[in-house]
């Protein structure tokens, strides 16, 4: 299975013209996004990039380039209502989604993959969650707000702990397929390793997510949500526990996003 991995575009026609090219160039069997494809506008702006560029250039692609799949899902910065304009592109084949769900990859392999992150400071909160329960945020988050299809509104953090913490909604995501043959594309990366730090070496990651991956020892785990991360590491890519044997190379794009 041969496949080019991307994440963090932030609505970049330029970076996704990029990666369409280079995965029809490489000859990929499949394009994954990582999530935070929308542009950093309110909600009316997303959702006019989704539904008058993302939506349409994903279906234009398919037509042209139907043996190559798409993956993908959305990030912390995307508000959740446009989920639903992802996976409308299901049914024709243009985008399988994967939030919280599995689909077969290639020869005896799964993808699969969740958007949820651990709670940030940024507001934008459809996708926060407690990294496990009881677990109490690092910094003070604003808001929460949540998007709904008649706009955004204030929740409170009373109904953000209400919800499944990331450690439970990863224990599910393991029931929809096997894990040892799943590829797991989760936007928020693995506490303590070379994908998650920040300025002065801080880790900022997901404690349940790097308990996941040693538990379960998946062959390969995708992430990004950390910008600064690989300038800061040196590296884009770490290992925890075993180790797989899977050939990858990077490339740049116009935007040199993580």
């Amino acid at each position: 299975m041969r496949f080019i991995y991307a994440t963090d575009l932030h609505g970049n026609a330029e970076s996704y013209e990029a990666l369409l090219r280079q995965a029809v160039s490489s000859r990929a069997d499949a394009v994954v996004l990582g999530g935070d494809l929308l542009t950093h506008d309110a909600l009316p702006g997303q959702t006019a990039f989704m539904r008058s560029w993302l939506a349409p250039r994903l279906r234009r692609f398919h037509e042209a380039q139907p043996a190559i799949r798409v993956f993908g899902l959305l990030g912390n910065d995307d508000w959740g209502v446009l989920a639903s304009d992802l996976e409308a592109l299901e049914p024709e084949g243009a985008l399988a989604y994967l939030h919280q769900k599995a689909h077969p990859f290639g020869d005896n392999l799964w993808i699969a993959g969740s958007s949820f992150v651990p709670v940030t400071p940024f507001g934008m909160s459809d996708w926060d969650r407690l990294d496990a329960p009881r677990w109490q945020p690092p910094l003070k988050a604003r808001g929460p707000y949540f998007s709904t299809p008649g706009g955004i509104i204030e929740g409170t953090t009373a109904e953000l702990a209400g919800r499944a913490a990331l450690e439970e909604a990863l224990a599910d995501l393991a029931k929809a397929s096997t894990p040892a043959r799943t590829v797991y594309v989760l936007h928020t990366p693995p506490w303590g390793t070379k994908l998650d730090q920040v300025a002065g070496g801080k880790h900022i990651g997901s404690r349940a997510v790097r308990s996941f991956i040693e538990r379960h020892q998946p062959p390969l785990a995708l992430h990004g949500h950390i910008h600064e991360s690989p300038s800061v590491s040196g590296s884009i890519a770490d290992t925890l526990g075993k180790g797989g044997k899977i050939e990858w190379r990077q490339t740049k794009d116009a935007r040199r996003t993580p």
